[in-house]
């Protein structure tokens, strides 16, 4: 298991965002220099494309 440097897990996910929402995409951007190393690696910052439980594509950005 790896160790998160958070207090809580789900802290590290809680990150501003700006969301973009169409009837079959949903985008969301993110800073880059403020997203936690910790997502990078564990590869929770993946798209994970299409959603049927959704009906929408999901795409994550990282803006520098």
């Amino acid at each position: 298991a790896q160790a998160f440097d958070h207090d809580h897990p789900l802290d590290m996910l809680s990150q501003p965002a700006r969301i973009w929402v169409t009837s079959t995409r949903l985008d969301i951007h993110f800073d880059l220099a403020s997203h936690p190393i910790e997502v990078r690696r564990s590869g929770l910052d993946r798209d994970p494309g299409w959603l049927p439980a959704a009906g929408r594509f999901i795409y994550y950005h990282y803006d520098a």
